[in-house]
């Protein structure tokens, strides 16, 4: 025996996420040019919780160690999780569903969300930092190298001013390369270990990962649950999906390119955003991203991440938000107010 509340009709707005975005380079405006505060006043909520019969779901796909989990061992929760991030006392997950009503882009987070954590703390950065200086050594004369060479000086000497215990001065372009290269491969590592989002990091890292995919040395891992919803979004035709990430888009679209379980997933994708778009928890980077999206209203983008502080920025732009609950993501702040999904798996468009 189940329930089955009644289900509102759902008028959508003439315009949706129409236009595909390679790059997500440009911010056109639309239309209708609403401010945050006006967008956002008298929205209604349009995630609802249902009960609906449990269904048989694959295992969420894991490697490097990770035990594969059934969807149905955790559950959907709209309180706070355990210290090791895995929601407590909660019903099974596959017999919730949460519908997203007029819902017309889903923006996704990558680590913790589509991703599971240990493929990007213990395979990507790893792979990043032992491969650093052979990829500078190899590419240091190119264009592109100098280029970002240059990008990563800049913030070097951002960190100097600042006083940043781990930054090393980088000797001037027309010192030996090998003693401009100990410098950098130093300056790298600490901001490797110290996992900093900076944009000249991540452009970096994007470079080197790319060796590592196209030799056949990594393949990107995605939850088995969100290969799955991305070619369900994909197939309504009014639904589409997004990447917004701290990683360099280089890095997203070899990732999502190269599936070990999944292959190619880019076909699913309309765009990639990173944060020249602004941080991921400030509202203004949101802004950006409706902007350039073109929907109505920020409530006609749903986002998915395992940050609390990524969702309150997301929330305040006007964003529809669930957060995400995965094995090995941090602890949410018990009264955190946010729903929450174990898979995604339970989100119906």
């Amino acid at each position: 025996m189940f329930l089955l509340p009644l289900v509102a009709s759902t008028s959508f707005s003439r315009s949706g996420c129409f236009g595909f975005f390679p790059d997500a380079d440009g911010i056109p405006r639309s239309r209708n040019n609403t401010s945050l505060s006006s967008s956002s006043r008298g929205r209604q909520r349009r995630l609802e919780l249902r009960l609906q019969p449990s269904s048989t779901s694959p295992p969420v796909g894991h490697r490097h160690g990770q035990q594969q989990q059934h969807h149905g061992s955790m559950g959907a929760a709209r309180a706070g999780n355990g210290s090791d991030g895995i929601a407590t006392n909660l019903p099974e997950a596959d017999d919730y569903c949460l519908t997203a009503r007029d819902i017309r882009c889903v923006v996704l987070d990558i680590e913790g969300t589509t991703t599971p954590i240990p493929f990007v703390t213990d395979v990507l950065f790893p792979y990043a930092r032992s491969n650093v200086r052979a990829y500078l050594v190899d590419t240091y004369r190119t264009r592109q190298t100098m280029d970002d060479v240059a990008f990563l000086r800049a913030q070097i000497d951002k960190d100097l001013a600042d006083g940043v215990p781990s930054a090393v001065l980088v000797p001037p372009p027309s010192a030996p390369e090998e003693e401009v290269i100990d410098a950098l491969v130093a300056n790298v590592e600490a901001m490797i270990d110290a996992d900093r989002k900076l944009p000249a990091l991540k452009q970096l890292q994007g470079r080197i990962w790319r060796l590592g995919f196209d030799g056949g040395e990594i393949q990107g891992v995605v939850y088995d649950d969100v290969a799955e919803a991305l070619a369900r979004w994909h197939g309504t035709g009014t639904v589409r999906s997004y990447i917004y990430s701290s990683g360099s888009r280089e890095a997203q679209r070899l990732i999502f390119g190269n599936t070990e379980a999944h292959g190619d997933l880019r076909r699913y994708l309309s765009a990639f955003f990173d944060t020249s778009v602004g941080g991921k928890r400030e509202p203004r980077s949101y802004y950006e991203i409706w902007q350039t999206l073109g929907v109505d209203s920020p409530s006609q983008i749903l986002f998915l991440t395992d940050v609390y502080q990524e969702a309150t920025a997301a929330r305040d732009a006007g964003f529809e938000v669930l957060i995400s609950i995965r094995p090995g993501n941090a602890p949410l702040p018990e009264d955190h107010g946010f729903q929450t999904i174990t898979s995604f798996a339970q989100i119906s468009v």
